[in-house]
C-alpha cells in the first residue's frame, strides 16, 4: 500500500543518502533529512535510555515519584513472565509495555523485546532477560508477547538472532552447532514467532555461527529469509558489524546499529566498484520504508492510570512467583509465631528487573519488608529486620559490617531474602558458578544453625544452588525478578492473600556439574573463541531426563495452596494419518478450599525413533485458574508436524511411522496421564545413495525382493548373511563398491547399482 510513496522517496535520494539511511540517525531508523523524513524510534524499554540504570528519583512517603517526569510501570522481567506459564498474561505484558511506550511524551515506536535466547546454561549473565530453557515454551510465549505489543501499535524487535547464549566475549565467540540442533532447538522458537506474530523487526546477535558472523552468514540469513520466510527488517546488535558491512547488507541485513559515520562510506564505495548494486541498496531501504510509513499510522495518544497499572503489576508478579517447597508453614493465614525476622538486604532493596539494557526503574517499587510488616501488623505480629549482608553483594564498604549475628529465637519465624543484588546478573558477563554471594551463604549458614523455622525467598533471573539449606527450610519461594509489584506480591503470597501461580521455566540442578553445557561454557574465556554446543538437542530438562540425572527442582515444577484431582482423560484417536490431528483433554478439579491455578504440560515421547531424540519434549501447555469445587478442561490439539524431527541427512523435517506416548504432566518429572498413539504413513527417514552403507541395503526386505526378480542366484546368495559368512565384515562399505571387484569380479554393474538405488527410494 506504500509502494508508490516508497518509489517517490527513493527517486529523490542520492547514493550517499541511501548509505546513511542504513544506520540510525539521532536514534531514528531510515531517516532522510533532505526530505524531512524521520523514521521510527526504537528503545529497549518504554522510557528509553533514561530508564536503563538505577537512579535516585524523588519520591513521596508512598514511594511515588514527585519529579513530574514519565516513569512507566516495570512489569515482570522476561524470565519471570515465562514462569507464569500463562499465554494470556504474557500477551497482556506485551500490551502494557506497548501502551506505556505510546504514552511516553518522547517518541517511541519500537521496543527491542522480548529476549528469546534459550537458557543453555544457568551461568549466562543475561538469563534474566530471556524466557526459558525450552524452545516451545519460549516460542509460544514470545509469540504472545509480540502479538500483544503490536496490536497496541508498537513494533516488536525480538532478540538476539541467533545462538547468542552467553555474554562473555559475545562479540568474538563462534557458536558451533550441528544442523539438527540448530533447527530443532535454536531456530524453532524464532520460526514460531516470525511466522505467527510477524514482528516488525528482529535484532541479530554478535556471535558467529559455524564460522561466520550471523549478519554475513549466508546459511543463517537464507534460513531466515527463505526457510522461515521472514519479510521484516533485520537490525544488527550495537556495533556488531566487524569489517563485513557490505557482506551483511548483501545477505539481507537492513540496518547496522552504529554511528552513520562508521561504515556508510563502504556502501558508497561498494556500489562504485561494482561489488554491490544500487538496486540492492534500494531493496534494503524498501523494507525499512514500509516499516517506517506503517509506524507513522500507529501512533496513539494515551494517558494511563499508573496506580491501576501498578496494581496489575502486583497481580502479574503473584502469577510469576514459584513455590518450590512448602512443609505446611505457608500460607501465614493465622500466624502462631510471636515474631517474624526478616533477613537480607534484598528485602529492602529488591532487584526487580536485572541489570543492563532491559532495566527499568519503575513507577513505584514495592518494598518486601514494608509489605510483610503491614500484613504481619494486621495479625498483631512483630517484624524484626537485619540486613544480614551488605547492599552491594560482595562489595563491602569499609564502614559496613555483615549482620548475620542476629538475635535468633528458634521459636520465631525467619524469612531470608537471598539471590541476585543489582549487578550480580548482568549483560556483558557471565557468572562463574551458581552459588549465592558469599555473604549470603554466610548468613544462611548461621541462620540454619540456630533455627528450623526458616523460609527462603530467592531473587534471580536464573537458578542458584540452594541444596545446602533446602532440606532444613520449611519453605522455598522463587520470586524471580518479577517487576515493581514484587514486594507486595511476595507478601500476598506469604500471607495467603494470593496464590503462588508460577512454575519453573528452567531446571534447578542438584549439582552444577550436572548441567548440560558444563564442559562447553567457559565464562573465563579459556575455551574461546569456539563454543561447542556438544549437548546437542539435550538442553535443559531434556538433558536431565534423557541421562536419568536427578534434579533439585524440575522444569515446570511449582506448588499450590490447594489440591487438584484429574479425571476424564481423553485422546480422540489411537492412530494418526497424514491429514489427521489428535485432540487430548483432561478434567482438572480443585478439591481444596482455596482458588488456585494448575499448569498442565503436554510432552511427547517417541518409542523407536531412527534419529535419536530426547526422552520427552514439551509440545504445549495450558494454565487453568480454578475456584474451589470447580472443574475445568485442559484441551490440546496435536497436528502431524508436532511429531516431526529435523533430518539432517535429508535437510528437512520428517515424521516417522512409529508409536508415540502423549504425556500430561505437572512438571517434567511428574506425570498424571498417558496414552499411546500410532502415527502411520510416515516420511522416508533417509535416501539411498551410492555412498549409503551396504548394511542398510542388506537389512531392507525390499532390496532382497528386488534381487530375486532381477539378479542371478549367486548374487542373491552373496547378499544373504546366512550364506555369506564374511558379509558383516564389509557392511560399512559404500554400496557403489559392489560394482567393483571384491573376489575376482564385480557383483553388480554401476547401472545396476543405480537402478537398485532408484527402486529402493521409490518403494519403501
Amino acid at each position: 500500500m506504500y509502494e508508490q510513496e516508497i518509489e517517490r522517496i527513493l527517486s529523490q535520494m542520492t547514493l550517499e543518502e541511501k548509505a546513511l539511511a542504513l544506520t540510525p540517525l539521532d536514534n531514528h531508523y531510515c531517516s532522510i533529512p533532505s526530505q524531512d523524513f524521520y523514521g521510527p524510534v526504537p528503545q529497549d524499554v518504554p522510557r528509553g535510555g533514561a530508564d536503563r540504570f538505577p537512579e535516585k528519583i524523588p519520591k513521596d512517603a508512598n514511594g511515588r515519584p514527585t519529579d513530574g517526569g514519565y516513569h512507566p510501570v516495570a512489569y515482570p522481567s522476561n524470565s519471570s513472565v515465562a514462569m507464569s506459564w500463562d499465554k494470556a498474561l504474557t500477551r497482556k505484558v506485551g500490551q502494557r509495555m506497548a501502551q506505556e511506550a505510546q504514552a511516553n511524551p518522547e517518541q517511541v515506536n519500537i521496543l527491542n523485546r522480548p529476549g528469546m535466547n534459550l537458557k543453555r546454561s544457568p551461568l549466562c549473565g543475561r538469563n534474566y532477560d530471556y524466557l526459558s530453557e525450552d524452545p516451545i515454551l519460549t516460542g509460544m510465549l514470545a509469540t504472545e508477547y509480540v502479538k500483544g505489543m503490536q496490536e497496541e501499535g508498537i513494533g516488536a524487535c525480538p532478540k538476539h538472532f541467533i545462538a547468542n547464549n552467553q555474554e562473555y566475549d559475545r562479540m568474538n565467540t563462534d557458536s558451533v552447532i550441528a544442523e539438527r540442533t540448530l533447527h530443532e532447538v535454536y531456530l524453532r522458537p524464532w520460526k514460531m514467532v516470525l511466522q505467527q506474530a510477524k514482528p516488525w523487526m528482529i535484532m541479530s546477535s554478535y556471535n558467529k555461527v559455524n564460522g561466520e558472523w550471523v549478519n554475513s552468514n549466508p546459511q543463517i540469513m537464507e534460513l531466515l529469509r527463505k526457510d522461515i520466510g521472514y519479510e521484516g527488517v533485520v537490525v544488527s546488535d550495537y556495533l556488531a558489524i566487524h569489517r563485513n558491512k557490505v557482506a551483511a547488507h548483501k545477505n539481507g541485513m537492513e540496518i547496522e546499529l552504529a554511528d552513520p559515520a562508521n561504515h556508510s562510506g563502504e556502501i558508497v564505495e561498494a556500489v562504485k566498484n561494482g561489488s554491490m548494486t544500487e538496486a540492492e541498496v534500494d531493496e534494503l531501504l524498501r523494507r525499512q520504508l514500509r516499516m517506517a510509513l506503517f509506524a507513522k499510522t500507529q501512533k496513539k495518544e494515551l494517558t494511563l492510570d499508573m496506580e491501576e497499572l501498578h496494581t496489575e503489576a502486583v497481580s502479574m508478579a503473584e502469577q510469576c512467583t514459584v513455590l518450590l517447597k512448602n512443609d505446611g508453614v505457608l500460607p501465614l493465614e493465622n500466624v502462631t509465631f510471636k515474631r517474624i525476622h526478616i533477613h537480607g538486604a534484598l528485602a529492602v532493596q529488591p532487584n526487580v528487573e536485572g541489570s543492563g539494557s532491559g532495566f527499568m526503574n519503575g513507577y513505584a517499587v514495592d518494598i518486601p519488608l514494608k509489605e510483610i510488616t503491614a500484613q504481619a501488623k494486621k495479625q498483631g505480629v512483630e517484624v524484626v529486620y537485619t540486613p544480614g549482608y551488605p547492599f552491594g553483594g560482595e562489595k563491602r564498604p569499609a564502614d559496613e559490617t555483615v549482620e548475620a549475628e542476629v538475635l535468633v529465637d528458634p521459636e520465631d519465624l525467619h524469612i531470608a531474602f537471598v539471590g541476585a543484588p543489582y549487578g550480580w546478573e548482568m549483560e556483558g558477563y557471565d557468572r562463574p558458578d551458581i552459588r549465592l554471594p558469599a555473604t549470603q551463604i554466610e548468613m544462611l549458614n548461621k541462620l540454619s544453625e540456630k533455627t528450623e523455622n526458616l523460609i527462603i525467598v530467592l531473587t534471580g533471573g536464573s537458578v542458584y544452588d540452594l541444596k545446602p539449606w533446602e532440606k532444613q527450610a520449611k519453605a522455598v519461594v522463587f520470586a524471580g525478578m518479577s517487576g515493581e509489584g514484587y514486594g507486595k506480591a511476595i507478601a500476598n503470597v506469604i500471607f495467603g492473600l494470593a496464590e503462588p501461580g508460577g512454575r519453573l521455566a528452567e531446571t534447578f540442578p542438584l549439582d552444577f556439574a550436572h548441567t548440560p553445557a558444563y564442559f562447553d561454557f567457559a565464562p573465563d574465556g579459556t575455551e574461546m573463541p569456539h563454543v561447542n554446543y556438544s549437548e546437542g538437542l539435550l538442553v535443559g530438562y531434556r538433558w536431565y531426563d534423557t541421562r536419568h540425572l536427578p534434579t533439585l527442582y524440575p522444569f515446570g515444577h511449582g506448588l499450590s495452596y490447594t489440591q487438584f484431582v484429574y479425571s476424564d482423560f481423553s485422546v480422540s484417536a489411537d492412530t494418526l494419518g497424514p491429514e489427521d490431528e489428535v485432540k487430548v483433554s483432561l478434567r482438572v478439579v480443585n478439591i481444596g478450599s482455596r482458588r488456585g491455578s494448575q499448569v498442565i504440560q503436554l510432552y511427547l515421547h517417541e518409542h523407536d525413533c531412527k534419529l535419536k531424540r530426547p526422552e520427552k519434549e514439551l509440545r504445549d501447555f495450558v494454565k487453568l485458574d480454578i475456584a474451589p469445587g470447580e472443574s475445568k478442561l485442559a484441551e490440546f490439539t496435536l497436528k502431524r508436524e508436532d511429531f516431526a524431527v529435523y533430518n539432517d541427512s535429508l535437510h528437512r523435517w520428517c515424521v516417522q511411522t512409529d508409536r508415540y506416548d502423549l504425556l500430561l504432566n505437572i512438571s517434567a518429572e511428574q506425570n498424571i496421564a498417558r496414552a499411546t498413539v500410532e502415527l502411520t504413513d510416515g516420511d522416508h527417514m533417509f535416501d539411498y545413495t551410492e555412498m549409503t552403507a551396504l548394511v542398510r541395503f542388506v537389512e531392507n526386505p525390499v532390496f532382497h525382493a528386488y534381487l530375486k526378480q532381477t539378479a542371478q542366484p549367486f548374487v542373491q546368495d552373496f547378499f544373504n548373511p546366512e550364506k555369506t559368512q564374511f558379509l558383516p565384515l564389509i557392511y560399512a562399505l559404500p554400496f557403489y563398491r559392489m560394482s567393483e571387484p571384491l573376489q575376482g569380479q564385480a557383483l553388480l554393474t554401476m547401472a545396476e547399482v543405480e537402478a537398485i538405488i532408484r527402486y529402493l527410494n521409490e518403494h519403501r
